[in-house]
């Protein structure tokens, strides 16, 4: 048994945005099981509770845009819910950190409107409802994988049986070789084989899935170039997500009207950490500074040497 549980990358805030939207998705489908279990034989509410919003490309045409944002809180069944949910919380988490709750919680509605569009775009003319997270949370992945693919670690949990005595051997591998060959992969089969005519299973919008991807994976060239610049590694030697910090350093602050003084920072330091220039103010001994920056007050120290190759990225 082959089990992914997260990743190698330090993160200190939890993700707000991303327990939002599996909280929704969930109280949704509480409410659908309800409706089918009204009604477990015909189901005519609950049919109708899909049909109304979810994404349908015949309706989509006529400008009936609801679908598109409605149908990624939807789900066909338990199995359906719980597998998006846990791939969800697998990447969201990384995602959120870097881009912030807020920006995050756009840009995931942006990569759920795109999958919609890539579905309803190649088959304008379907009347089958279309439902499920799955589209926004490629999106997710296509981000994941251009903002941290070469940096992270997957965690793993593998039962080998006989092999590992049963028990659970915990291993990583690199997070874009598992996205590549978990993810992408699968993918480009199941597109493959609509293209060819073949059936595959059933129910599943491939198009949908490869333009969450797409749309995930180009928006993070535009916005994920800050998190890049952040993801550093920590004195443990693990990657970490470092705090965005003011560049207010070096110049005057204007405050109430009344202008204020800052220090030039000692030349060549700054916190290994957040990267926040420091001064003798921040000095606790001749050579162990104390970080100014409140999102981090760590310990550092300088020496002879500059700290700005501590803290630098390496890849």
């Amino acid at each position: 048994m082959f089990i992914p549980y997260g990743d190698d990358i330090e993160k200190r805030h939890p993700p707000f945005a991303t327990i939002f939207l599996m909280a929704t998705c969930c109280l949704v489908y509480m409410y659908q099981f309800r409706l089918f279990q009204e009604e477990p034989i015909a189901g005519t509410r609950y049919m109708e509770f899909i049909e109304k919003w979810g994404l349908i490309p015949h309706e989509l045409a006529q400008k009936k845009v609801m679908g598109l944002l409605s149908a990624m809180f939807l789900h066909g069944d338990i199995l359906h819910l719980l597998g998006n949910m846990f791939t969800m919380w697998l990447f969201a988490w990384t995602v959120e950190v870097a881009l912030g709750s807020f920006q995050f919680l756009i840009l995931y509605l942006f990569w759920g409107v795109a999958a919609g569009l890539t579905h309803a775009a190649l088959g304008w003319e379907s009347k089958i409802p279309c439902v499920g997270a799955s589209g926004a949370i490629f999106g997710i992945i296509g981000a994941y994988f251009v903002t941290f693919g070469i940096s992270a670690q997957v965690k793993c949990l593998w039962n080998g049986g006989m092999l590992t005595g049963w028990k659970f051997v915990k291993f990583e591998i690199p997070a874009g070789a598992y996205v590549f060959f978990w993810m992408i992969l699968p993918q480009i089969a199941g597109v493959l084989g609509i293209e060819e005519g073949e059936t595959g299973e059933a129910g599943i919008a491939w198009y949908a899935h490869a333009g969450g991807f797409a749309a995930g994976a180009l928006s993070m060239l535009v916005f994920g170039r800050d998190a890049m610049r952040r993801l550093q590694l920590n004195r443990e030697g693990k990657w970490e997500i470092q705090e965005a910090v003011a560049e207010a350093v070096g110049h005057s602050e204007i405050a109430g009207g009344e202008q204020k003084s800052v220090e030039k920072p000692v030349e060549g330091s700054a916190c290994q950490y957040c990267r926040t220039p420091l001064d003798d103010s921040h000095k606790i001994d001749n050579t162990l500074f104390r970080c100014p920056n409140p999102e981090c007050r760590r310990l550092t120290y300088v020496t002879d040497q500059p700290l700005a190759a501590a803290g630098s990225r390496r890849w």
